[in-house]
This record gives structure tokens, sequence and C-alpha cells, in this order.
């Protein structure tokens, strides 16, 4: 199966304690993890407007941002693969391409030197190389989805 935690066998007591305990690490997780989109929603669009009851609605966001993203997760048939596409094309931008580019443009005036022509090169494999896991891993993804449904 699709995930580490189904493929364990049903019988055994050690495979159900690890359920329970992925189930148990990510119910207390999961809201630590939306703390951002949180703080974005709220500061920057409803905290503005709201004048009573800050507090209730304050945990009703953050209640409703949690169902959402469950119920999400429920609804996406195959949700690996959707996870697979999102990690193909954000991990190869956010991780690889973008700092290595902002590193460029950051030192671009610098004194040339052997050390800034070696960051650059550097920087410059790291860019092809994010720019290859895009379209090979987006490729694979969407192969991946286009096979499945």
């Amino acid at each position: 199966q699709s995930s580490r935690s189904l493929s364990l066998p049903d019988a055994d007591k050690l495979a159900q304690a690890s359920r329970v305990l992925l189930v148990v690490s990510i119910f207390i997780s999961h809201p630590l993890q939306l703390y951002m989109a949180f703080d974005i929603v709220w500061n920057e669009f409803l905290r503005p407007k709201v004048t009573t009851n800050i507090l209730l609605i304050e945990y009703t966001v953050r209640t409703t941002l949690v169902i959402f993203t469950v119920v999400f997760a429920m609804i996406i048939p195959h949700l690996d693969l959707f996870i697979s596409l999102v990690g193909a094309l954000c991990l190869s931008t956010l991780g690889l391409t973008f700092p290595s580019t902002i590193h460029l443009f950051t030192h671009w005036y610098d004194e040339s030197s052997n050390k800034n022509f070696l960051w650059s090169i550097k920087n410059y494999v790291i860019i092809v190389i994010g720019c290859l896991a895009l379209v090979f891993g987006t490729t694979k993804s969407i192969k991946d989805i286009i096979e499945t449904v």
C-alpha cells in the first residue's frame, strides 16, 4: 500500500502501538504545522475586522484550518500521488534553485576571486540539478497520476 503504516500487519501488537503513536503525534503536531498559515490568515485578514469574541473566533479559525486540511486529505483519492507532485514542484525550486539564485544575485558584485568563482560554479551546478529535478520529478508524478486515474 502507499502508506507504510497501512502496510504493517494488523494482528501484530507492536504494529498497532506504532499506529496509535503515529496518530497521537500527528494529532499533537498538526496544529503546530499550521501556525504560519493561521498567522497569515489571522493577522492580515481577520484580526483587523474582529472586534468582539476575539478568542472564540481565533480558536474557531484554528479549528477550521485543521478540519479543512483533514477533510482535504480524506477526499483526495491517491493523496500520495498529489503529495509527490507538490514535492517535485516545490522541493526542486524552494530547496535548490531559489537559494542558489538568491546567493548568486546577492554576491554578484563581490570582488573577483577564486573563492567567488567556485561559489558561482557551485550555485550554477545546484541550479541545473534543481531544474532537472523539477522537470524529471514533475514528469514522473504526472505520468503516475495519469496511469492511476
